[in-house]
């Protein structure tokens, strides 16, 4: 396995086929194994030579299907057998078992036991708008379960046909709604699965008419609502998409069914605003809360904190934070990092150290992204010698770094001109058992060359190379433009070539900068020649330009 088309005319003979149907339904275990795996490959080949109507083949298939022997095998070769002349290996799993079951209506037997399974229409319905267009033209065909007819070949001539030109998921959800009335004028029973797919589907249309409507109905007949934890995903999943405001009327969708929003819910809603910058709705839902008696927790008012920081309004954030203290809110180091970095970005350095002590006065555990927090909002504001004495008690303290301190402190370090501090912070990190990363090293090499220490910049880049660390994209083109806009041609050509080699193509902000600086009058034309050969068609354009 698998078979050349000799060896597939062969085992697809009368003679061969006929000794493998005996031993797959009549042979030991292993005979029958290996017997429905050689059917598998001799009747899911382009050009198969077996007669696919066969029905001592789809007997066989039966039996190991039912006995579950060999299951995959025996499932692919009765789907290959069900679409007859039409092998499409790349068919989804949902669609092999769609065009099975299809085949499985050819009989009346078929058919009666399809009707008497609770979950045939559930799955025809569901897997109609989210399988494919294929799929849906399938479900299509069972108008009824009473009169399916025609079996394998018209399924064939179904996963034949082109599929018809702009069809969607949302076109699939109007022909689940068209099943889904079909199943209500012949009687199948109808349960909270078959409602809850197409209510996320209308929801997520943004059809909550329609929604509301399907949950009137199925109330009316008894049919218990999805529970809270099915509606609160569909909203979290449209806050993500930034669609808050379809995400909030859902909830009027959970109070109909008779139940009330529940915390997650809620935090899923404060998370939408926040993202969107809508803090005054963000915030208005602390009342909403109030009124049906969900009590906000610690993460609601760590995402508001967070949310008014990242939109500029830290005094708002302050407030709200106090607010917290007051409610005797079980704070969090999560809490205070929010706050902390919130401080720093917007250089209220003296309030952010205050806060920092208050923190530690509090007898709360300090992480360590805490105090990388800290170390780097000293660092960007300037507080370099107060960072220097944290970073001193932190190492008598025997407290464990990680390398993502590491690279805070090393940045913050370079940014305020420590540069002599910064290199020994790095030549330290093995001491603590740690490794560098590609983003240490892209932190100390980009600072080094801004510092103008090309030597040493190029001696640590050959030291991450040697260690193991593979230099990406990111750094090699961040060196490459520096070195460039410093002017040294002949550097920045050195690490050009390196890109060659590993394959990795010139970002667009790169080649932008190359053409500027060595076009016709571009201030480096000159030196064009420093560049690796494959660069040099830049003179040629120059030419060009020069003739124009």
């Amino acid at each position: 396995m698998p078979l050349d088309e000799a060896a597939a005319r062969v085992l697809a003979s009368s003679s061969s086929m006929g000794s493998l149907i005996t031993i797959a339904k009549h042979g030991s275990l292993p005979g029958r194994l290996n017997a429905v795996l050689a059917i598998k490959e001799a009747v899911s080949r382009d050009g198969a030579f077996v007669d696919l109507a066969d029905d001592k083949i789809v007997d066989a298939l039966l039996v190991i299907i039912k006995a579950l022997i060999r299951l995959q095998a025996a499932m692919v070769a009765t789907y290959h057998l069900a679409s007859s002349d039409e092998r499409v290996a790349a068919r989804s799993v949902s669609e092999k078992a769609l065009v099975v079951l299809d085949a499985m209506h050819a009989s009346e037997k078929g058919r009666a036991s399809a009707r008497g399974h609770a979950l045939a229409m559930p799955v025809l319905v569901k897997k109609m708008f989210r399988v494919s267009d294929v799929a849906t033209k399938l479900c299509r065909r069972h108008r009824s379960l009473g009169s399916v007819k025609g079996g394998a070949g018209e399924t064939a001539r179904t996963v034949r046909r082109k599929p018809t030109v702009g069809t969607g998921r949302l076109d699939r959800l109007d022909d689940a709604m068209e099943k889904f009335k079909h199943m209500i004028d012949i009687g199948v029973p109808l349960d909270t699965a078959v409602y809850g797919c197409l209510i996320q589907g209308q929801c997520n249309r943004g059809d909550l008419v329609k929604a509301k409507e399907l949950i009137s109905d199925m109330l009316s007949k008894g049919i218990p609502p999805p529970c809270i934890k099915f509606f609160t995903s569909i909203i979290n999943n449209l806050c993500k998409e930034g669609r808050v405001a379809e995400g909030k009327d859902i909830v009027d969708l959970i109070i109909h069914t008779g139940q009330r929003p529940n915390l997650i819910t809620f935090n899923s809603l404060v998370d939408g605003y926040c993202l969107v910058g809508n803090m005054k709705e963000a915030v208005g839902l602390l009342d909403s809360m109030e009124s049906v008696g969900v009590e906000p927790d610690i993460y609601t008012y760590n995402t508001l904190v967070d949310g008014y920081c990242k939109h500029g309004r830290i005094d708002d954030a302050l407030t709200l934070f106090r607010d917290m203290l007051h409610k005797r809110v079980t704070l969090t180091s999560v809490s205070y990092n929010i706050i902390l970095h919130g401080l720093f970005q917007a250089r209220r350095t003296v309030v952010a150290k205050e806060m920092f002590h208050e923190m530690i006065e509090s007898g709360m555990a300090v992480s360590i992204h805490t105090y990388a927090t800290v170390l780097g909002g000293l660092c960007r504001n300037n507080c370099t010698d107060e960072a220097n004495m944290l970073l001193e008690k932190l190492f008598s303290m025997n407290v464990k770094f990680d390398i993502l301190t590491f690279n805070i402190v090393i940045r913050a370090m370079f940014k305020v001109g420590r540069m002599q501090e910064a290199k020994e912070l790095f030549a330290a990190i093995s001491t603590y058992g740690l490794v560098p990363t590609i983003l240490t090293y892209r932190v100390m090499i980009t600072n080094l060359i801004k510092e103008e220490s090309f030597e040493d910049a190029d001696n640590l880049f050959s030291s991450m190379e040697k260690s193991g660390c593979t230099p990406d994209s990111c750094i090699l083109n961040e060196i490459i433009r520096m070195l460039l806009n410093k002017g040294e041609i002949a550097k920045a050509g050195h690490y050009l070539s390196k890109i060659d080699k590993k394959g990795i193509l010139p970002e667009a902000t790169t080649t932008s900068l190359l053409i500027y600086l060595f076009s016709v009058n571009g201030k480096y034309r000159e030196y064009i020649k420093l560049l690796p050969e494959k660069y040099r068609f830049l003179r040629e354009q120059t030419a060009v330009d020069n003739c124009i």
